[in-house]
């Protein structure tokens, strides 16, 4: 017996009906039911939509209307849908020799991401621009770019290979020429090392280093390479490209006869490394992270096993394009070894002697001045952060730095302030105090057309295994804000910690400190019996100092090369006093200050210890 159908269901098709034609996923069947609709329509002219008691529901008119809507609101549904699709945050997913893609957001998959967490390496997926993908993709392309190198190249190896064909070569461009001269006057200069070259992936940086008369030579891509699109921070998308062309150069001088250590500019060496380079079975001598070996700091012989390394991680990065050079490396590696025993033919260097930035930095805890120093420690890879501005921000709080742009250190004009964060209060409390004092500290500096010196932090994010964890250590200003975002504004406005112990900030400016000034506040004062030599105490006790005032007192010191203030605990509670210019500043503040973790990962970036 047939089913009834109820007295106010309209049939549509010769028997589906509404409900059926438009099911509430929206998914993508409308696409193939529309035309069928019209198609139908066409074919029976004179077809009209009933209700089950045969009365005329739409008319000709109405119908063909409601077929329009139909298509434009499914096209919109669906363009929406995949455009969707297109913008979810994607990653891939590297073990060993297997690469997948999948959608972090799903949650069909986050119990097992979350499982495989601890083994996994995870990068962000990208796109490039179409030159260069079309460059790359290209086959033949690829194979020039790996087997022609350029003259400049060509020259420099002949120029300034040792004799028995041993080069460092360290790739760099705009963004890390500064690193690029870092490492050369710390690193290659004070080691007296000879046999080195920079490959530089730009005019602009191959320019620099070549008037200053320190051996460089052009990539074979660098005219392709634009400032605006290569973005060298961990996990973006010039990162990405950039490390790869270092293995486009591996490649080329390998298959030339060469012995290259590639050496990445955020290196610093210590003592020469080629000292310990002592396998002389062994195709390879890499440093190692935590767990990947590490592609930017890798000595490698001409051998038939190195040369397939290097190859097969290029022919990967034209697969894939979607991670940087030491995923492909360490994917070409794992492949050989399915082949054949290849961890005979390499090297890895010992950690102690050559420690990545987790293990130099966090597991020691050397936030300032490199102490206590690494006497064993060949070089310091200064690793494991997110960002180019993090990086350069640790080096100079650990001296590693000695670019004096621009009198950055050496200006014997500049006027200084500082303060310190002597008491640690619970934990969290903590963070939010010195936090706000951070802030005070930059207004102050503002009104007096001063350099903040910044104070060393209690610590924060710390494991409860680590040093940094315990109420007397202390952190720099990593572990509490983001560099990258808080440089936008205050680049140029604020010194690290150890800025003054540096040796190359004048004896002068050094001496010239003011006796150490304290703005009044009782309650701070009396509950954890701070002192100071002199007391500034506000008008209005309750609201706390005003900048007017701070303005009015500091500007008495204003012989000084640096002011030192105690503390700012609650002292300068500005946002209760009608100044516009702490106003403008908090509008600042609210964008400047990013809390993250020490490592500083990019929020849409999954960076698992």
């Amino acid at each position: 017996m047939e089913k009834e159908n109820p007295a106010n269901e309209v049939k549509f098709l010769n028997g589906m009906t509404l409900e059926e034609c438009l099911p509430p996923n929206l998914n993508i069947f409308f696409l193939f039911l529309v035309p069928i609709c019209l198609i139908r329509h066409l074919l029976t002219p004179n077809f009209t939509c009933q209700s089950t008691a045969g009365d005329e529901f739409l008319s000709e008119k109405t119908y063909i209307l409601m077929l329009l809507i139909l298509v434009v609101f499914c096209f919109l549904s669906t363009n929406y849908l995949l455009n969707k699709r297109h913008k979810q945050p994607f990653i891939v997913l590297m073990i060993n020799t297997e690469v997948k893609e999948v959608n972090i957001d799903d949650p069909q998959t986050a119990e097992e991401i979350e499982q495989m967490r601890q083994k996994l390496n995870f990068y962000q997926s990208t796109r490039a621009p179409k030159k260069l993908l079309k460059l790359i993709n290209s086959k033949e392309n690829a194979r020039q770019i790996k087997s022609k190198p350029s003259a400049t190249l060509v020259d420099g190896l002949k120029k300034h290979s040792s004799p028995v064909g041993d080069i460092i070569l360290s790739v760099t461009d705009a963004d890390y020429v500064s690193f690029a001269l870092n490492f050369y006057y710390l690193s290659i200069v004070r080691n007296k090392i000879q046999n080195f070259l920079f490959v530089c992936l730009d005019k602009q940086s191959y320019e620099t280093l070549t008037k200053l008369d320190i051996p460089a030579s052009m990539h074979s891509l660098s005219f392709i390479l634009k400032n605006d699109f290569m973005s060298s921070d961990f996990g973006k998308l010039g990162y990405i490209y950039k490390t790869n062309l270092k293995t486009a150069v591996m490649v080329q001088a390998l298959s030339l006869g060469y012995s290259v250590l590639m050496c990445d500019v955020d290196v610093i060496m210590f003592k020469n490394p080629f000292t310990f380079f002592t396998c002389s079975n062994c195709s390879i001598h890499i440093q190692k992270d935590r767990q990947m070996y590490n592609s930017g700091f890798v000595y490698a012989k001409p051998t038939k096993t190195s040369k397939y390394i290097y190859e097969k991680s290029w022919n990967l990065f034209v697969k894939y394009q979607k991670s940087h050079d030491q995923s492909y490396l360490n994917m070409a590696i794992h492949q050989l070894a399915e082949k054949e025993n290849v961890f005979d033919a390499l090297k890895v260097l010992s950690r102690r002697e050559f420690p990545c930035g987790l293990y130099y930095f966090e597991e020691v805890h050397r936030p300032f001045k490199n102490e206590p120093p690494c006497v064993e420690c060949a070089i310091m890879h200064n690793n494991y952060l997110g960002s180019v501005a993090a990086k350069l921000y640790r080096l100079k709080e650990n001296h590693f730095w000695i670019i004096d742009s621009k009198g950055y250190y050496s200006d014997p004009n500049a006027k200084y302030i500082t303060y310190d964060n002597p008491v640690h209060f619970e934990k969290i409390r903590t963070m939010d105090i010195e936090i706000s004092s951070l802030k005070s500290a930059l207004a102050i500096a503002s009104v007096l057309n001063r350099i903040l010196i910044l104070p060393p932090f209690h610590c924060c994010n710390c494991h409860p295994d680590n040093k940094c964890s315990h109420p007397k250590y202390r952190c720099s200003l990593l572990s509490m804000l983001r560099i990258s975002k808080f440089d936008q504004y205050f680049k140029l406005k604020y010194r690290e910690h150890s800025f003054l112990d540096h040796p190359l900030v004048p004896d002068a400016v050094k001496s010239s400190v003011s006796p150490e000034l304290l703005i009044n506040h009782s309650t701070y004062r009396k509950k954890f019996g701070i002192s100071s030599e002199h007391f500034l105490n506000p008008k209005n006790a309750e609201k706390g100092a005003s900048l007017e005032e701070v303005e009015t007192w500091l500007t008495n010191y204003s012989n000084y090369s640096v002011i030192k203030l105690h503390s700012l605990y609650g002292a300068s509670s500005f946002q209760h006093h009608t100044d516009n210019r702490y106003t403008r500043l908090e509008n600042i503040f609210a964008d400047a200050f990013e809390c993250t973790e020490y490592e500083q990962w990019e929020k849409n970036f999954l960076a698992f210890k």
